[in-house]
C-alpha cells in the first residue's frame, strides 16, 4: 500500500470518528418501523384460525367479528420462532378455535395486519413481546466466565451506527434509490446480506469457539455461520465473492481484529430506526455495498463489565463519502443457540 493510500484510509477513518459524534444511536430490527406504525397501537380481539411458528416471523390469523356480525380475518407479525421459543411459546400456544385478544401496532399498508406488543390468552396467560414504543423488553439471563471472547452472547441494549444514507456518494445515492425495502430485503429470501446485519440483529445470541488456525462465529439469526482464518496473512485471489465475504484475523493481545473482503455487491445496512419526528420513505440508516468493500472489525471482552465489545469500520470509498463506523455490545449468556430454518415463503411479504 503507498503512502496516499495510507493517508487517505487514517484520514477517511480520523474524519468518520469526528463525524460519528453527530451519529444517532439506531435500532437494529429489520424493517419493523418501515412496516408498521408505531403510532397505531390498537387492541383486537377474535378466534385464532391460524398460526405459523417458523423464522424469521411467526403470524397469527384470528375472525373479528363486527356490530353487524361480519367476520373479519386479521393478521399480526410476532418474533422469530427461536425467539418465542425462549419465551415459553410452542405451536399449540396459539390454539385454532381459541379466543384471543392482542395489542400492537397497525401495519403501514394492511389495515387488517399488525405487529404484537402482547397477547391475552384464553386462559388468562399474557404473553409481552414489546412495550408501547415497540422496543423488545426481553434480556437473556447473564453467566459469569472468564474473559476470553470464546462463548455464548447475547445482545445487549442498541448498537450504534451512522446514518448511512446521508453520507453517501452519488453513486451511493443511485443505489440506495433504486433498492426497495418493501420487496427487495434480502431476508425475505432468508439472505442475511452482510455481517453487520447479523451482528445488529436484537433477540438472538452469537456463539464464538477457536479451533486450530480458525474462528468461528456462529449466529443464530440466519444460521449464519463465519470462518475467521487466523493462519492467512491475506485473503486469497481465487475467494467467489459473497454476502459475508472472506474473513482473515489475528490477535493483538485479547483483541480479535478481523478484515474481510470479497464482498458481493448488494445491502450492507438496513434498520427499522427513524430519528424523532422524521418521516421519510426510506430508513435513513440503509445502505448499499459495492465489491470494493473493506470490514474491520475488533472483538474484545471489557474487563471491567465482563460484555464483549464489537467496534467495526466499514470503507467503501465508491458509495460513502467517510469511513462507516459503529459498536455493539453483548453479554456473556447460556441461552443456547436455535436452529433457524428461515421459511422465506411464510406469512405476509411486507408489500401487502
Amino acid at each position: 500500500m503507498s503512502a496516499n493510500q495510507i493517508f487517505n484510509r487514517l484520514f477517511s477513518c480520523i474524519l468518520g470518528l469526528f463525524l460519528y459524534a453527530f451519529y444517532s444511536t439506531a435500532s437494529a430490527h429489520h424493517g419493523f418501523g418501515v412496516h408498521f406504525d408505531t403510532k397505531q397501537y390498537v387492541t383486537l380481539e377474535g378466534v385464532i384460525s391460524g398460526f405459523e411458528f417458523v423464522n424469521p416471523h411467526s403470524y397469527v390469523y384470528f375472525q373479528t367479528t363486527g356490530d353487524a356480525g361480519e367476520s373479519t380475518e386479521y393478521w399480526c407479525e410476532l418474533n422469530a420462532q427461536t425467539q418465542l421459543r425462549r419465551k415459553g411459546i410452542s405451536q399449540d400456544s396459539f390454539g385454532v378455535g381459541d379466543r384471543i385478544r392482542i395489542q400492537g401496532f397497525l401495519a403501514r399498508k394492511d389495515p387488517l395486519g399488525c405487529y404484537v406488543a402482547s397477547a391475552q390468552f384464553a386462559d388468562g396467560s399474557i404473553l409481552t413481546l414489546k412495550n408501547v414504543s415497540g422496543n423488545s423488553l426481553y434480556a437473556a439471563p447473564q453467566v459469569n466466565a472468564d474473559t476470553g471472547i470464546v462463548g455464548i452472547w447475547y445482545p445487549k441494549g442498541r448498537g450504534t451506527m451512522p446514518r448511512v444514507g446521508e453520507l453517501v456518494t452519488q453513486a451511493g445515492q443511485a443505489a440506495l434509490d433504486a433498492y426497495d425495502s418493501t420487496t427487495q430485503n434480502p431476508v425475505l429470501r432468508c439472505k442475511p446480506f452482510s455481517p453487520l446485519r447479523a451482528w445488529l440483529q436484537p433477540g438472538m445470541p452469537v456463539e464464538i469457539s477457536h479451533s486450530a488456525g480458525t474462528i468461528l462465529i456462529h449466529h443464530e439469526f440466519m444460521d449464519v455461520q463465519r470462518v475467521v482464518h487466523l493462519d492467512m496473512p491475506d485473503h486469497p485471489n481465487d475467494v467467489t465473492p459473497s454476502d459475508l465475504g472472506h474473513s482473515i484475523g489475528h490477535f493483538e493481545g485479547a483483541v480479535l481484529v478481523i478484515e474481510t473482503t470479497n464482498f458481493a455487491a448488494g445491502l450492507l445496512l438496513e434498520t427499522a430506526q427513524f430519528s424523532v419526528g422524521e418521516l421519510v420513505a426510506k430508513s435513513p440508516y440503509t445502505g448499499m455495498n459495492t465489491t470494493t468493500l473493506i470490514l474491520s472489525e475488533r472483538l474484545t471482552v471489557n474487563p471491567d463489565t465482563g460484555d464483549l465489545e464489537l467496534t467495526w469500520t466499514a470503507e467503501d470509498p465508491l458509495y460513502y463519502t467517510i469511513a462507516l463506523t459503529g459498536t455493539r455490545t453483548m453479554s456473556r449468556t447460556d441461552v443456547e443457540l436455535g436452529t433457524y430454518n428461515c421459511t422465506p415463503t411464510s406469512g405476509h411479504a411486507p408489500s401487502v
